[in-house]
Formats: structure tokens, C-alpha cells, sequence
């Protein structure tokens, strides 16, 4: 197919039409797949033209998710071959184009630059949707090209092609003004583009037809929400502790943890860790344990079997409790404050083996560990910090997680002014609280039978049963929300 000079000036523009509507679509969730590798082969009704868009990987790492709109033009049968290259990336549905190197033939490679980078595409195409795109260039022959492009949603068609029938497409009208210094030209053009495929028809401004003749769509890979942990506070039965959560959300394949907890012991005095209920009971669990005679142990469990002591033998070592619980010499400057002594805490969590003898693991949301803490200063504010926490899988390789909530500052009791002796938390104190205690007695405290410890004192016993007993009949002024 022949074109006039005048046809080849204004090459950038039609070029910048095609993304306009088809490169700035590549955005689109539904409208333009975004994947590197997708590929889109259309050719003119008459058979003498053929465009190419590819979709491929850019070497400019300065930018982050730089992707590479390659156009290739060629007429079908002859050595005419032009390259056209876009750099854009994608941003929460959109499109923004970043920089434009094109071939005009005889009139040279016209560069623009977009600085900030310009949206070419919006996330959402309802009909009446408009927008404009202004692009400045130069060519050696015309010198300052001017081009700005209003792009209108026209139209839903079904759409016939050699690559088969679309249905629901979206039709883009495209007016065109270019202004150079020696005249205004004025273009319209038109782009229909296929839901979950991309673009399928095209028509220039010549009144020359483009129809997809053949495509190649890579699958999109789905991102998982990232995983992320945070201590929260929680309640507890009296004004003389204070409690923390250590929560997971949106997990997945975790088998065992490892945290880190910081503390100021000159306000609070650490007691004891729970198992949350993340993780399958009858695994391994280590953590330090406040004693009777208030010094720590270390106490390890796995599986049903539990080791007390101020070392205990796991996996050919020798654990020592001061690996667990220890005094922290530095601190960063934020968390400093007169007459502050900060301890560390360690604990580590696996899940218990499956059939195959690796830890199950497990995707979701839920509580990975619970601790304990008692106030011994409660003028003062108590702050509880998590500088680390790691996450593995089955085959104990590192997740990555991130930390959203690392510290909490001005901690002071959170008391559950529920009765304590409404176990089930139904609102009343009944038979059912005494089966609750009863199925636990005996048991190590976890959060998930934490309520039948009624007094608080570690243990699941017939004190316990004696409280509920005395308070039987009683009932909240409503009921509670398990």
C-alpha cells in the first residue's frame, strides 16, 4: 500500500491513535490483557498490511514494572518494516506512557518524553467516557508536532474477525488534531477492542480496515495478598495483666513461626505464651515460663510430650532458657526512655506432621501466639514491640511476611467486663460452662480453651469448676458474640 508524504508526517500520530486506544487499553483488566509476551496480529481487509503489537520485557530497570509496547509495521510481500516502541507501565487499572520512540521514515525517529508520565488509558470504559492525551514531539522536516487526542467510548458491538467472533466490544472513537508550524490537521479514527482479548478491529483514519487475524494470550499470574502479622492487644480477666496477640493474615503454606518479642521490665514482668490457634495443636512449641518460685524455664512441647527446664534437648541440642528470655543491651533511640530496661522474649511454633511426615501447613488468618505479661508499674504506660517475626513452610524455608503493627505504646489493662465464669460466652452461666471446663481439665492453657482457666492461674482445674459453680444462674446483660 502506497502513502503520500503528507500520510507518512503523520505516521506519529496515527501510531499514537493505535495506543490511544489499543496499547493504552493494555491496562484494562478486561479490555487489554497486560501480560508480558501477548502478542496481536491484525491485518488490512485488502491483505497489503499487516501490524504487530507485542507486549515484552523492558531492559530500564530504573523504572519499576517498565513494560515494552513493541508495534511492528510491514506491508505484506515488500521489505517495508517499521518499529515503533512505547514504554508504559501499569497502574491500578490504567495505563501511563512514559516515553515514545517512533519511525517516520524519511522524516527520522520522533521521541517524546512524558514527564510526570501521562495517563493513556483509564481503568473503566463506560459508554460516554471520554479523555484526552496531549503529546509533543519534533521531526527534522516540520520541526514542533503538537498532537492531542480525545478518545470517547461510542458504542458495546459484537465483532466479526478471522480470529472469530467477539462479542461486547468496546468502541473507541478517536479525533485527532496535530498542529505543526505550518498547518493543523484534523483525523478521526476508530478502535474496537474485545473483553479478556484485546484489540480486534481497526480503522484509520484512510478509511483502511485492520482485523485480528491471530493472538496469543499468556495467562495471568495470580498474586496472593501478601502476608502480614501485627501484635494486638487483648483482654483479660483483671486489672493486673495485660495480654498480646500475635496475629497472621491472609497466610499462606505457614508451618511454623519464629518471633521476637521486646519489652520494658521495669513496667511489666513476662508470665507466659500460649499456642494461637493458626496453627494445628500437637507440634512443637518452645517458649520460656514464669515458675512458682519466679525464676524461668524453658519449656518445650512436641507433640504431647513436654520438657521443663533451664535447658532442654531438642533435635540433638541443648536449649538454655537465657536463648529465650534476655536482657537487650541497645535499643533504638524511639523506644528509649529514662530508667527503661528492655528484655527480649523468643518463641518458636511448628505444626504438627501430617501422612507425608512434613508439618501441615496452612493458609488463612488467625492468631500464631499468645503472651502474657503482669504489671508491675501500672503508673507507667507499658510499650510491647515485635522487631521480628519469621514465617516457613513445610520444608522450613523462609515466607515472606511483613510487619504492620511493630509496636504498641501506652499499654494499659484491657479488662473483659464480661463474667468470667461464662465460659462459652452465651451470656449465661450454666451447665455448659461446667462441660467446657470439664472437656479442658487438665490441659495446657492455648487461646482456644484460655476462658476455662476462670481464675487465671495456668491451670484448668476444680478451682475453676468452684468458681462457675458459685456463680450459677447468673447472666450478662446480653449476650456475648463468640
Amino acid at each position: 500500500m502506497k502513502f503520500t508524504s503528507l500520510v507518512a508526517c503523520q505516521k506519529a500520530l496515527l501510531v499514537l491513535c493505535l495506543i490511544c486506544c489499543s496499547a493504552l487499553t493494555v491496562a484494562a483488566e478486561n479490555y487489554y490483557p497486560s501480560e508480558i509476551g501477548n502478542t496481536w496480529v491484525l491485518v488490512s481487509t485488502d491483505g497489503s498490511e499487516q501490524l504487530t503489537y507485542t507486549l515484552e520485557e523492558s531492559e530500564n530497570t530504573d523504572v519499576e514494572g517498565l513494560i515494552v509496547l513493541k508495534i511492528i509495521t510491514e506491508t505484506i510481500g515488500t521489505d517495508t518494516i517499521s518499529t515503533d516502541i512505547y514504554n508504559i507501565t501499569v497502574d491500578d487499572g490504567s495505563l501511563l506512557l512514559h516515553q515514545s520512540i517512533t519511525d517516520q521514515g524519511a522524516l527520522g525517529i520522533a521521541e517524546a518524553i512524558y514527564e510526570p508520565p501521562v495517563t493513556f488509558f483509564p481503568a473503566d470504559l463506560p459508554i460516554g467516557h471520554t479523555w484526552q492525551i496531549l503529546t509533543e514531539t519534533t521531526l527534522d522536516l516540520v520541526g514542533a508536532v503538537t498532537s492531542t487526542s480525545t478518545i470517547e467510548v461510542v458504542a458495546i458491538e459484537d465483532v466479526q474477525t478471522p480470529a472469530g467472533l467477539f462479542e461486547n466490544c468496546v468502541k473507541l472513537e478517536i479525533n485527532q488534531k496535530d498542529k505543526t508550524p505550518f498547518t493543523v490537521l484534523r483525523k478521526t479514527s476508530y478502535q474496537w477492542l474485545a473483553p479478556d482479548v484485546g484489540p480486534v478491529k481497526f480503522l484509520n483514519n484512510q478509511k483502511i480496515l485492520f482485523e485480528l487475524n491471530s493472538y496469543n494470550i499468556i495467562e495471568p499470574t495470580t498474586e496472593s495478598p501478601p502476608m502480614v502479622v501485627s501484635i494486638e492487644q487483648k483482654p483479660t480477666k483483671d486489672s493486673q495483666h495485660i495480654k498480646i496477640g500475635i496475629q497472621l493474615n491472609s497466610g499462606k503454606d505457614v508451618a511454623g513461626y519464629s518471633a521476637f518479642v521486646a519489652f520494658d521490665a521495669t513496667v511489666l514482668k513476662y508470665i507466659s505464651s500460649t499456642q494461637g490457634n493458626y496453627l494445628q495443636s500437637g507440634g512443637v512449641f518452645i517458649r520460656p515460663m514464669l515458675q512458682e518460685d519466679d525464676t524461668y524455664n524453658l519449656s518445650l512441647d512436641v507433640g504431647d510430650a513436654t520438657q521443663t527446664g533451664t535447658t532442654v534437648s531438642f533435635v540433638e541440642q541443648q536449649l538454655s532458657v537465657s536463648d529465650f528470655l534476655f536482657q537487650i543491651p541497645e535499643v533504638p533511640p524511639e523506644f528509649s526512655r529514662p530508667g527503661a530496661e528492655y528484655w527480649g522474649i523468643s518463641i518458636l511454633g511448628s505444626a504438627p506432621l501430617g501422612e507425608d511426615t512434613l508439618p501441615i501447613a496452612k493458609d488463612g488468618d488467625g492468631t500464631l501466639v499468645s503472651l502474657t505479661f503482669e504489671v508491675v508499674d501500672p503508673d507507667t504506660p507499658a510499650i510491647i514491640a515485635l522487631p521480628d517475626l519469621m514465617l516457613s513452610d513445610a520444608f522450613d524455608m523462609p515466607l515472606p511476611v511483613a510487619i504492620q503493627q511493630m509496636v504498641i505504646t501506652n499499654l494499659m489493662p484491657l479488662v473483659d467486663e464480661n463474667l468470667l465464669t461464662d465460659v462459652n460466652g452465651d451470656g449465661k452461666v450454666n451447665i455448659l460452662d461446667l462441660v467446657n471446663v470439664a472437656s479442658n481439665f487438665g490441659e495446657p492453657i492455648s487461646d482456644e480453651n484460655a476462658a476455662a482457666d476462670v481464675n487465671g492461674d495456668g491451670e484448668i482445674n476444680i478451682l475453676d469448676l468452684v468458681l462457675i459453680a458459685k456463680d450459677f444462674g447468673k447472666s450478662t446483660t446480653a449476650p456475648v458474640d463468640e
